[in-house]
């Protein structure tokens, strides 16, 4: 894994990628199937892929763009907060990350930022990933099922869960706004 820079991170208009998270617990991982293989292919470059990582989750980059496409990777659960989680409400689109190293094919690179916090909402599966509460942060649906917080460049959340859980806005809150 490179090492951990001057990262950051910019919302843009377009659309979030179609397809399916799941968690496998047996696996402790997040999968993403895109909804098209196509539609997927088309969203890539010429210079492949790399994932920015928190701990374990993998946030899969396409190095062209810069944009992340979707969540995925071995993320154990056990040690997460549990309780009720207020899903925030979020707009479909793209968040582009920009490093200071230039991205390589197949070499992940850390986020910025230290104690990030995992939470599960075990009725629902919806997971939350923060680095600290960030009510101004524009929260965007970058793939189904799959929303990136943003506060200024700086990505403080990551909320996770099946599309249909995170659209109706468990807690209160809706995804869709």
């Amino acid at each position: 894994m490179g090492a951990v820079g001057a990262m950051e991170f910019f919302v843009r208009d377009g659309a979030a990628v179609g397809g399916r998270l799941t968690y496998a617990e047996e696996d402790h991982g997040f999968r993403f199937e895109a909804g098209s293989r196509e539609e997927l292919a088309g969203r890539l470059g010429d210079r492949g892929v790399t994932s920015v990582v928190l701990d374990t989750l993998q946030l899969e980059v396409d190095i062209a763009s810069g944009d992340v496409l979707f969540a995925w990777g071995y993320f154990p659960l056990e040690a997460a907060e549990t309780g009720e989680l207020v899903v925030p409400e979020a707009r479909e689109g793209r968040v582009r990350v920009v490093d200071e190293e230039p991205f390589e094919p197949g070499v992940s690179v850390g986020v910025p930022g230290e104690r990030w916090r995992t939470s599960y909402d075990r009725t629902t599966g919806v997971v939350a990933v923060r680095l600290r509460e960030a009510a101004d942060a524009v929260f965007v649906r970058i793939a189904d099922g799959v929303v990136l917080g943003v506060d200024g460049a700086e990505l403080v959340a990551v909320w996770l869960g099946e599309e249909n859980r995170l659209a109706r806005g468990v807690g209160g809150g809706t995804i869709r706004g």
